[in-house]
């Protein structure tokens, strides 16, 4: 993730269900929730732009040690700045890091909560 704030988070905790698709065959038991989390620079941010790709790096690190797993992490084009694929430990995990990242200053950030097909059909229940 793109700042310079140390995270310190929660032991990892995955979230899920355990059940049985048609064929009988067991699905997924648990998943860490999974986000998109979606950045602009700060005017703080901007000031500091050659540092930003140290900074993710150094995040993502500390991220994956705290039981992230950071999927992708991308600069773009457009409203964003950067965007972020990440499943967190816990919802509670995610929000202590987005803070953590917020108290540095250099981006302000949306974050998506996103549901893979299995969760989703849960969600919604039987066809």
């Amino acid at each position: 993730m793109a700042a310079s704030a140390a995270v310190a988070l929660p032991s990892r905790q995955p979230i899920g269900t355990a059940g049985a698709d048609q064929a009988g065959r067991a699905e997924e038991t648990s998943r860490m929730p999974r986000y998109v989390v979606l950045y602009r620079f700060t005017d703080s941010g901007r000031k500091q732009l050659k540092e930003t790709v140290h900074r993710a790096s150094e995040i993502r690190e500390l991220n994956e040690a705290a039981g992230f797993d950071v999927l992708a992490h991308y600069w773009t084009q457009g409203h964003y700045d950067l965007v972020t694929v990440v499943d967190a430990p816990s919802e509670e995990a995610m929000m202590n890091g987005l803070f953590s990242i917020a108290e540095a200053g250099n981006v302000s950030s949306e974050t998506l909560r996103a549901f893979t097909d299995e969760e989703m059909q849960r969600i919604i229940g039987p066809a």
